[in-house]
Protein backbone atom coordinates (compact mmCIF):
# COMPACT_ATOMS: atom_id res chain seq x y z
CA UNK A 1 0.00 0.00 0.00
CA UNK A 2 1.18 3.52 -0.78
CA UNK A 3 0.26 5.14 2.51
CA UNK A 4 1.05 4.27 6.10
CA UNK A 5 -2.33 3.18 7.35
CA UNK A 6 -4.09 2.78 10.68
CA UNK A 7 -7.28 0.72 10.80
CA UNK A 8 -9.49 1.58 13.78
CA UNK A 9 -12.41 -0.74 14.56
CA UNK A 10 -15.06 0.20 17.12
CA UNK A 11 -16.48 -3.01 18.61
CA UNK A 12 -17.55 -3.02 22.26
CA UNK A 13 -17.25 -6.76 22.90
CA UNK A 14 -15.47 -9.62 21.15
CA UNK A 15 -17.53 -12.72 21.83
CA UNK A 16 -18.31 -15.31 19.13
CA UNK A 17 -20.60 -13.84 16.49
CA UNK A 18 -20.71 -12.83 12.83
CA UNK A 19 -19.46 -9.26 13.28
CA UNK A 20 -16.91 -10.30 15.91
CA UNK A 21 -15.48 -12.99 13.64
CA UNK A 22 -15.21 -10.46 10.83
CA UNK A 23 -13.37 -8.04 13.13
CA UNK A 24 -11.07 -10.78 14.41
CA UNK A 25 -10.03 -11.86 10.91
CA UNK A 26 -9.62 -8.26 9.79
CA UNK A 27 -7.31 -7.60 12.76
CA UNK A 28 -5.12 -10.53 11.77
CA UNK A 29 -4.96 -9.29 8.16
CA UNK A 30 -4.04 -5.72 9.15
CA UNK A 31 -1.23 -6.99 11.38
CA UNK A 32 0.03 -9.32 8.68
CA UNK A 33 0.31 -6.35 6.31
CA UNK A 34 2.34 -4.45 8.95
CA UNK A 35 -0.24 -1.70 9.30
CA UNK A 36 -1.37 -0.22 12.59
CA UNK A 37 -4.40 -1.87 14.19
CA UNK A 38 -6.53 -0.17 16.85
CA UNK A 39 -9.42 -1.85 18.63
CA UNK A 40 -11.85 0.47 20.43
CA UNK A 41 -13.78 -1.47 23.07
CA UNK A 42 -15.84 -0.70 26.12
CA UNK A 43 -14.11 -0.64 29.51
CA UNK A 44 -15.38 -4.01 30.74
CA UNK A 45 -15.50 -5.71 27.33
CA UNK A 46 -16.40 -9.39 27.16
CA UNK A 47 -13.84 -11.29 25.08
CA UNK A 48 -13.95 -14.89 23.86
CA UNK A 49 -11.01 -16.89 25.22
CA UNK A 50 -9.96 -18.03 21.75
CA UNK A 51 -9.67 -14.39 20.61
CA UNK A 52 -7.49 -13.22 23.49
CA UNK A 53 -4.05 -14.41 22.26
CA UNK A 54 -4.47 -12.44 19.01
CA UNK A 55 -6.03 -9.36 20.61
CA UNK A 56 -3.66 -9.07 23.56
CA UNK A 57 -0.37 -9.92 21.85
CA UNK A 58 0.94 -6.36 22.20
CA UNK A 59 0.57 -5.62 18.49
CA UNK A 60 -3.01 -4.36 18.73
CA UNK A 61 -3.46 -0.88 20.22
CA UNK A 62 -6.46 -1.00 22.56
CA UNK A 63 -8.55 2.03 23.50
CA UNK A 64 -11.60 2.27 25.74
CA UNK A 65 -12.85 5.30 23.80
CA UNK A 66 -12.04 7.23 20.65
CA UNK A 67 -11.08 10.90 21.05
CA UNK A 68 -9.43 13.60 18.97
CA UNK A 69 -6.41 13.56 21.31
CA UNK A 70 -5.88 9.81 20.82
CA UNK A 71 -6.21 10.12 17.04
CA UNK A 72 -3.68 12.95 16.88
CA UNK A 73 -1.23 11.10 19.14
CA UNK A 74 -1.54 7.94 17.02
CA UNK A 75 -0.89 9.88 13.82
CA UNK A 76 2.13 11.61 15.31
CA UNK A 77 3.77 8.57 16.95
CA UNK A 78 3.13 6.10 14.10
CA UNK A 79 3.58 8.61 11.24
CA UNK A 80 0.12 7.73 9.94
CA UNK A 81 -1.08 9.24 6.67
CA UNK A 82 -4.52 7.65 6.50
CA UNK A 83 -6.89 6.41 9.22
CA UNK A 84 -9.71 4.03 8.33
CA UNK A 85 -12.39 3.96 11.03
CA UNK A 86 -14.90 1.09 10.86
CA UNK A 87 -18.15 1.33 12.82
CA UNK A 88 -21.20 -0.91 13.17
CA UNK A 89 -24.00 1.43 14.24
CA UNK A 90 -25.11 5.03 13.68
CA UNK A 91 -24.01 6.21 17.12
CA UNK A 92 -20.48 4.92 16.56
CA UNK A 93 -20.38 6.45 13.09
CA UNK A 94 -21.40 9.86 14.39
CA UNK A 95 -18.64 9.79 17.03
CA UNK A 96 -16.08 8.86 14.35
CA UNK A 97 -17.29 11.16 11.57
CA UNK A 98 -17.18 14.27 13.74
CA UNK A 99 -13.42 13.74 14.08
CA UNK A 100 -12.81 14.19 10.36
CA UNK A 101 -12.96 17.96 10.30
CA UNK A 102 -10.76 18.25 13.39
CA UNK A 103 -7.74 16.37 12.07
CA UNK A 104 -5.65 18.31 9.55
CA UNK A 105 -2.44 16.28 9.19
CA UNK A 106 -3.93 12.97 8.01
CA UNK A 107 -6.89 11.65 6.06
CA UNK A 108 -9.68 10.18 8.17
CA UNK A 109 -12.05 7.81 6.39
CA UNK A 110 -15.17 6.74 8.29
CA UNK A 111 -17.30 3.72 7.41
CA UNK A 112 -20.57 2.34 8.62
CA UNK A 113 -20.98 -1.41 8.07
CA UNK A 114 -24.71 -2.14 8.42
CA UNK A 115 -25.04 -5.40 10.38
CA UNK A 116 -28.82 -5.73 10.62
CA UNK A 117 -32.18 -4.83 9.06
CA UNK A 118 -33.88 -3.76 12.31
CA UNK A 119 -32.77 -2.08 15.53
CA UNK A 120 -32.66 1.26 17.34
CA UNK A 121 -28.92 1.76 16.89
CA UNK A 122 -29.13 1.30 13.11
CA UNK A 123 -32.43 3.00 12.22
CA UNK A 124 -32.83 6.07 14.40
CA UNK A 125 -36.60 6.53 14.04
CA UNK A 126 -37.13 3.20 15.84
CA UNK A 127 -36.24 4.98 19.10
CA UNK A 128 -39.61 6.77 19.07
CA UNK A 129 -43.14 5.47 19.58
CA UNK A 130 -44.75 8.87 19.00
CA UNK A 131 -45.80 8.93 15.34
CA UNK A 132 -44.87 12.61 14.84
CA UNK A 133 -41.37 12.21 16.29
CA UNK A 134 -40.88 8.95 14.40
CA UNK A 135 -41.87 10.58 11.10
CA UNK A 136 -39.68 13.65 11.64
CA UNK A 137 -36.69 11.55 12.68
CA UNK A 138 -37.12 9.21 9.72
CA UNK A 139 -37.16 12.17 7.32
CA UNK A 140 -34.00 13.59 8.86
CA UNK A 141 -32.30 10.18 8.95
CA UNK A 142 -33.13 9.69 5.27
CA UNK A 143 -31.18 12.83 4.38
CA UNK A 144 -28.24 11.72 6.52
CA UNK A 145 -28.17 8.23 4.98
CA UNK A 146 -28.29 9.65 1.44
CA UNK A 147 -25.36 11.95 2.25
CA UNK A 148 -23.43 8.96 3.66
CA UNK A 149 -24.11 7.00 0.47
CA UNK A 150 -22.94 9.96 -1.61
CA UNK A 151 -19.71 10.04 0.40
CA UNK A 152 -19.28 6.25 0.09
CA UNK A 153 -19.46 5.74 3.86
CA UNK A 154 -21.78 2.72 3.90
CA UNK A 155 -20.91 -0.94 3.36
CA UNK A 156 -23.17 -4.01 3.45
CA UNK A 157 -22.96 -7.60 4.66
CA UNK A 158 -26.24 -8.75 3.05
CA UNK A 159 -28.52 -7.71 0.17
CA UNK A 160 -31.35 -7.51 2.73
CA UNK A 161 -29.61 -4.51 4.30
CA UNK A 162 -29.57 -2.75 0.93
CA UNK A 163 -33.26 -3.51 0.41
CA UNK A 164 -34.01 -2.20 3.91
CA UNK A 165 -32.42 1.19 3.15
CA UNK A 166 -34.35 1.38 -0.11
CA UNK A 167 -37.59 0.56 1.70
CA UNK A 168 -37.10 2.84 4.70
CA UNK A 169 -35.37 5.83 3.14
CA UNK A 170 -36.13 5.57 -0.60
CA UNK A 171 -32.41 5.40 -1.40
CA UNK A 172 -32.89 3.55 -4.72
CA UNK A 173 -29.66 1.56 -4.39
CA UNK A 174 -28.97 -0.96 -7.16
CA UNK A 175 -28.15 -4.37 -5.68
CA UNK A 176 -25.66 -5.20 -8.42
CA UNK A 177 -23.61 -2.08 -7.71
CA UNK A 178 -22.51 -3.23 -4.24
CA UNK A 179 -20.13 -6.02 -3.35
CA UNK A 180 -21.06 -7.68 -0.09
CA UNK A 181 -18.55 -8.03 2.72
CA UNK A 182 -19.40 -11.66 3.41
CA UNK A 183 -16.97 -13.67 5.56
CA UNK A 184 -15.41 -16.40 3.44
CA UNK A 185 -12.49 -17.27 5.68
CA UNK A 186 -10.51 -20.30 4.62
CA UNK A 187 -12.93 -21.51 1.96
CA UNK A 188 -10.32 -21.72 -0.78
CA UNK A 189 -8.00 -23.69 1.51
CA UNK A 190 -10.33 -26.70 1.57
CA UNK A 191 -11.53 -29.21 -0.97
CA UNK A 192 -14.97 -30.73 -0.80
CA UNK A 193 -14.77 -33.60 1.69
CA UNK A 194 -16.87 -36.38 0.15
CA UNK A 195 -15.70 -38.90 2.76
CA UNK A 196 -16.90 -36.61 5.56
CA UNK A 197 -20.39 -36.41 4.04
CA UNK A 198 -20.43 -40.18 3.50
CA UNK A 199 -19.35 -40.82 7.09
CA UNK A 200 -22.09 -38.71 8.68
CA UNK A 201 -24.72 -40.02 6.27
CA UNK A 202 -24.17 -43.72 7.01
CA UNK A 203 -23.55 -43.60 10.76
CA UNK A 204 -26.28 -44.78 13.13
CA UNK A 205 -27.53 -41.33 14.20
CA UNK A 206 -28.60 -38.09 12.49
CA UNK A 207 -27.05 -34.92 13.92
CA UNK A 208 -28.46 -31.42 13.43
CA UNK A 209 -26.26 -28.44 14.32
CA UNK A 210 -27.48 -24.92 15.02
CA UNK A 211 -25.25 -21.95 15.81
CA UNK A 212 -26.76 -18.85 17.39
CA UNK A 213 -26.60 -16.24 20.11
CA UNK A 214 -29.30 -16.77 22.74
CA UNK A 215 -30.85 -13.42 21.97
CA UNK A 216 -34.63 -13.19 21.87
CA UNK A 217 -36.83 -12.42 20.02
CA UNK A 218 -34.15 -11.90 17.32
CA UNK A 219 -33.03 -15.57 17.41
CA UNK A 220 -36.42 -16.88 18.50
CA UNK A 221 -36.21 -19.65 15.89
CA UNK A 222 -34.09 -21.58 18.42
CA UNK A 223 -37.11 -21.98 20.71
CA UNK A 224 -39.13 -23.31 17.79
CA UNK A 225 -36.34 -25.64 16.70
CA UNK A 226 -36.10 -27.20 20.16
CA UNK A 227 -39.86 -27.75 20.25
CA UNK A 228 -39.80 -29.28 16.76
CA UNK A 229 -36.90 -31.50 17.76
CA UNK A 230 -38.83 -32.75 20.79
CA UNK A 231 -41.73 -33.78 18.51
CA UNK A 232 -39.52 -35.41 15.85
CA UNK A 233 -37.46 -37.29 18.44
CA UNK A 234 -40.50 -39.47 19.17
CA UNK A 235 -40.62 -40.59 15.51
CA UNK A 236 -36.85 -40.71 14.94
CA UNK A 237 -35.04 -42.05 18.06
CA UNK A 238 -31.61 -41.66 16.43
CA UNK A 239 -32.02 -37.87 16.09
CA UNK A 240 -29.50 -35.58 17.84
CA UNK A 241 -29.27 -31.79 18.14
CA UNK A 242 -26.04 -29.87 18.79
CA UNK A 243 -26.63 -26.28 19.97
CA UNK A 244 -23.64 -23.94 19.84
CA UNK A 245 -24.12 -20.50 21.30
CA UNK A 246 -24.26 -18.18 24.27
CA UNK A 247 -26.18 -15.18 25.53
CA UNK A 248 -28.52 -13.73 28.11
CA UNK A 249 -31.30 -16.10 27.03
CA UNK A 250 -29.42 -19.23 28.13
CA UNK A 251 -31.71 -19.80 31.13
CA UNK A 252 -34.71 -19.82 28.83
CA UNK A 253 -33.07 -22.45 26.62
CA UNK A 254 -32.10 -24.60 29.60
CA UNK A 255 -35.60 -24.36 31.12
CA UNK A 256 -37.19 -25.50 27.87
CA UNK A 257 -34.79 -28.44 27.55
CA UNK A 258 -35.47 -29.44 31.17
CA UNK A 259 -39.16 -29.77 30.33
CA UNK A 260 -38.44 -32.57 27.81
CA UNK A 261 -38.33 -36.30 28.59
CA UNK A 262 -35.05 -37.95 29.58
CA UNK A 263 -34.20 -39.41 26.15
CA UNK A 264 -34.81 -36.11 24.38
CA UNK A 265 -32.66 -34.23 26.89
CA UNK A 266 -29.81 -36.71 26.39
CA UNK A 267 -29.93 -36.11 22.61
CA UNK A 268 -29.54 -32.32 22.94
CA UNK A 269 -25.93 -31.21 23.27
CA UNK A 270 -25.64 -27.66 24.61
CA UNK A 271 -22.04 -26.75 23.78
CA UNK A 272 -21.69 -23.04 24.55
CA UNK A 273 -19.43 -20.80 22.51
CA UNK A 274 -16.46 -22.21 20.61
CA UNK A 275 -13.56 -20.76 18.63
CA UNK A 276 -14.01 -20.15 14.87
CA UNK A 277 -11.50 -22.92 14.13
CA UNK A 278 -13.28 -25.51 16.29
CA UNK A 279 -16.65 -24.37 14.94
CA UNK A 280 -15.75 -25.77 11.50
CA UNK A 281 -15.40 -29.23 13.02
CA UNK A 282 -18.85 -29.02 14.62
CA UNK A 283 -20.35 -28.06 11.27
CA UNK A 284 -18.59 -30.94 9.48
CA UNK A 285 -19.84 -33.43 12.09
CA UNK A 286 -23.45 -32.52 11.28
CA UNK A 287 -25.84 -34.08 8.78
CA UNK A 288 -27.80 -30.83 8.61
CA UNK A 289 -27.12 -27.21 9.60
CA UNK A 290 -30.15 -25.16 10.67
CA UNK A 291 -29.07 -21.61 11.50
CA UNK A 292 -29.71 -17.97 10.68
CA UNK A 293 -27.85 -15.65 8.31
CA UNK A 294 -24.05 -15.90 8.47
CA UNK A 295 -24.04 -19.01 10.66
CA UNK A 296 -26.12 -20.80 8.05
CA UNK A 297 -23.92 -19.58 5.20
CA UNK A 298 -20.77 -20.70 7.01
CA UNK A 299 -21.98 -24.30 7.24
CA UNK A 300 -23.14 -24.26 3.61
CA UNK A 301 -19.72 -23.00 2.53
CA UNK A 302 -18.15 -26.07 4.15
CA UNK A 303 -20.40 -28.36 2.10
CA UNK A 304 -22.83 -29.14 4.93
CA UNK A 305 -26.47 -29.22 3.84
CA UNK A 306 -27.92 -26.02 5.34
CA UNK A 307 -31.35 -24.50 5.91
CA UNK A 308 -31.71 -20.74 6.58
CA UNK A 309 -34.32 -19.83 9.20
CA UNK A 310 -36.49 -16.80 9.71
CA UNK A 311 -35.60 -14.07 12.22
CA UNK A 312 -37.92 -12.60 14.86
CA UNK A 313 -40.31 -15.50 15.26
CA UNK A 314 -40.55 -18.23 17.89
CA UNK A 315 -41.57 -20.71 15.20
CA UNK A 316 -38.75 -22.39 13.32
CA UNK A 317 -39.47 -21.64 9.66
CA UNK A 318 -37.22 -22.15 6.64
CA UNK A 319 -37.33 -21.58 2.88
CA UNK A 320 -35.06 -24.00 1.02
CA UNK A 321 -31.63 -25.56 1.16
CA UNK A 322 -28.75 -23.26 0.35
CA UNK A 323 -27.80 -22.01 -2.17
CA UNK A 324 -31.37 -22.14 -3.55
CA UNK A 325 -32.54 -20.29 -0.44
CA UNK A 326 -29.70 -17.75 -0.57
CA UNK A 327 -32.05 -14.78 -1.09
CA UNK A 328 -33.88 -15.75 2.11
CA UNK A 329 -30.85 -15.63 4.44
CA UNK A 330 -32.29 -12.59 6.20
CA UNK A 331 -35.91 -12.83 5.14
CA UNK A 332 -38.73 -11.51 7.31
CA UNK A 333 -41.34 -13.38 5.26
CA UNK A 334 -43.15 -16.44 6.57
CA UNK A 335 -41.40 -19.69 5.70
CA UNK A 336 -42.29 -23.37 5.86
CA UNK A 337 -42.25 -25.51 9.04
CA UNK A 338 -38.78 -26.92 9.73
CA UNK A 339 -40.09 -30.42 10.54
CA UNK A 340 -40.86 -31.19 6.88
CA UNK A 341 -37.32 -30.32 5.77
CA UNK A 342 -35.69 -32.30 8.59
CA UNK A 343 -37.69 -35.38 7.69
CA UNK A 344 -37.00 -34.84 4.00
CA UNK A 345 -33.26 -34.77 4.74
CA UNK A 346 -33.46 -37.89 6.93
CA UNK A 347 -35.15 -39.80 4.09
CA UNK A 348 -32.96 -38.35 1.32
CA UNK A 349 -30.97 -40.87 -0.79
CA UNK A 350 -27.21 -40.58 -0.45
CA UNK A 351 -26.70 -39.53 -4.10
CA UNK A 352 -29.09 -36.58 -3.69
CA UNK A 353 -27.61 -35.65 -0.31
CA UNK A 354 -24.07 -35.67 -1.72
CA UNK A 355 -25.05 -33.69 -4.81
CA UNK A 356 -26.76 -30.96 -2.79
CA UNK A 357 -23.77 -30.74 -0.43
CA UNK A 358 -21.36 -30.45 -3.38
CA UNK A 359 -23.47 -27.74 -5.06
CA UNK A 360 -23.52 -25.79 -1.79
CA UNK A 361 -19.75 -26.06 -1.35
CA UNK A 362 -18.96 -25.01 -4.94
CA UNK A 363 -21.34 -22.04 -4.88
CA UNK A 364 -19.99 -20.44 -1.73
CA UNK A 365 -16.37 -21.32 -2.39
CA UNK A 366 -16.45 -19.35 -5.63
CA UNK A 367 -18.60 -16.47 -4.42
CA UNK A 368 -17.17 -13.04 -5.31
CA UNK A 369 -16.38 -10.82 -2.31
CA UNK A 370 -13.90 -8.22 -1.08
CA UNK A 371 -13.76 -9.48 2.48
CA UNK A 372 -10.12 -8.83 3.34
CA UNK A 373 -9.46 -6.04 0.87
CA UNK A 374 -9.59 -3.11 3.25
CA UNK A 375 -7.64 -1.05 0.70
CA UNK A 376 -11.07 -0.78 -0.98
CA UNK A 377 -12.03 1.48 1.91
CA UNK A 378 -10.35 4.52 0.37
CA UNK A 379 -13.18 6.99 0.43
CA UNK A 380 -14.00 9.07 -2.60
CA UNK A 381 -14.56 12.07 -0.38
CA UNK A 382 -12.85 13.27 2.76
CA UNK A 383 -15.70 15.56 3.71
CA UNK A 384 -17.75 14.85 6.82
CA UNK A 385 -21.17 13.37 6.13
CA UNK A 386 -22.65 14.88 9.29
CA UNK A 387 -23.10 18.56 9.99
CA UNK A 388 -23.22 19.81 13.61
CA UNK A 389 -27.03 19.57 13.72
CA UNK A 390 -26.96 15.98 12.48
CA UNK A 391 -24.37 15.08 15.08
CA UNK A 392 -26.37 16.77 17.86
CA UNK A 393 -29.51 14.86 16.82
CA UNK A 394 -27.77 11.48 16.79
CA UNK A 395 -26.05 12.25 20.10
CA UNK A 396 -29.40 13.08 21.70
CA UNK A 397 -31.00 9.89 20.36
CA UNK A 398 -28.04 7.86 21.65
CA UNK A 399 -28.74 9.18 25.14
CA UNK A 400 -32.39 8.17 24.82
CA UNK A 401 -31.26 4.72 23.70
CA UNK A 402 -29.00 4.36 26.74
CA UNK A 403 -31.93 5.25 28.99
CA UNK A 404 -34.01 2.61 27.19
CA UNK A 405 -31.32 -0.04 27.79
CA UNK A 406 -30.97 1.00 31.45
CA UNK A 407 -34.73 0.64 31.91
CA UNK A 408 -34.74 -2.84 30.37
CA UNK A 409 -31.85 -4.01 32.55
CA UNK A 410 -33.38 -2.51 35.67
CA UNK A 411 -36.73 -4.22 35.04
CA UNK A 412 -34.98 -7.51 34.29
CA UNK A 413 -33.03 -7.30 37.57
CA UNK A 414 -36.16 -6.30 39.47
CA UNK A 415 -38.12 -9.26 38.05
CA UNK A 416 -35.32 -11.69 38.96
CA UNK A 417 -35.31 -10.42 42.53
CA UNK A 418 -39.10 -10.78 42.76
CA UNK A 419 -38.92 -14.37 41.45
CA UNK A 420 -36.26 -15.26 44.03
CA UNK A 421 -38.35 -13.77 46.83
CA UNK A 422 -41.41 -15.74 45.70
CA UNK A 423 -39.41 -18.99 45.52
CA UNK A 424 -38.08 -18.48 49.06
CA UNK A 425 -41.56 -17.59 50.28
Amino acid sequence: MEHKIAVIVIQENMMIGGIETYVFDLIKKVKKDNNTMVWVKKHNARVCESFKPELYDGKVIIWNSITIQKIKKLISEKNIERCIIITFDMFQFASADILKARVKNALIETYYFIPHFVGRTYYLEENFKNSYLKKKTKKRTSKIIKKMIENSNIRFFETTHIKTLNSKYNTKLELNNYRLWVPQKGLNEREFDKSSRKKVFYRDYFNIVTVSRFEFPHKGYLIGLLKSFEILKRKHPNLHLTVIGYGDGKNRIESLIDSFDVETKKAIHLIGQVSPELLDEYYLDANLNISAAGCCLKGAALGVLSLPVRHYTYNCETYDYLPEGNNSLLSKESGKPIEKFIERTIKMPFEEYLEKSQVSFDYYKNISNCYYDYSELYNRSNHSSLNPKDYALIKTISKLYKLHIFRIRFLSLFNRIIRKIKRKG
